[in-house]
């Protein structure tokens, strides 16, 4: 018997396996920046780094709820409670683009870190061999905007205040109209009663 070679096997990686390309928007500025993505089923929140938000100058918000995070063998944070979240930003993965709010903590290796709750409310389907995620559930259809499904002409700008108008609390969408550039761009109508 002719001995065969024994198979290669890939390096192993101390990266997660779902880890990929996207970006994230600053709505207040517009300003886009492409960013590494980790989706980390262990986690049970989604974080941005500190070192990012300072890299970028990325205002702050308070958290709305302050998050005691632990790490893998039971530790506390060094950093002590996550007090601090983003604004609303938009978040782009392929073709597939939501509103979120960041928890600001330190990272060591990764921006961004998309947990369990972000996999829980999403649900994507995950091609294992080619590390590709499909974003085909219902709660998608609903609430995020797939790039392809838009209606063909549609603009840049247009598609980014579709993903804003998601971020409008819901007790404010009666007034969406103040949320759109374009209307706040406008002076109002003529009344009789201006000079």
């Amino acid at each position: 018997l002719r001995q065969l070679p024994e198979p290669q096997r890939p390096e192993q990686s101390r990266r997660s396996l779902l880890e990929g390309p996207g970006s994230v928007t600053s709505l207040p500025n517009g300003l886009t920046l492409e960013v590494p993505i980790t989706i980390d089923s262990g986690s049970n929140a989604d974080f941005v780094g500190m070192q990012f938000i300072k890299q970028h100058r990325i205002a702050l918000l308070p958290a709305t709820l302050p998050l005691n995070v632990v790490t893998v063998d039971g530790r506390k944070l060094l950093g002590g409670q996550v007090v601090q979240q983003t604004p609303p930003m938009l978040l782009k993965i392929g073709n597939h683009r939501e509103v979120i709010s960041f928890n600001v903590t330190q990272l060591s290796d990764t921006p961004i870190v998309l947990g369990m709750s972000w996999l829980d409310r999403h649900s994507p389907s995950l091609a294992w061999y080619q590390r590709q995620l499909t974003f085909g559930s219902s709660y998608c259809a609903q609430h995020c905007i797939q790039i392809g499904q838009e209606e063909e002409g549609q603009e840049e700008g247009q598609q980014l205040h579709l993903g804003m108008v998601q971020a409008v609390p819901h007790k404010y969408k009666g007034f969406l109209e103040v949320f759109c550039e374009k209307e706040a761009d406008q002076l109002p109508p003529h009344r009789p009663y201006d000079c």
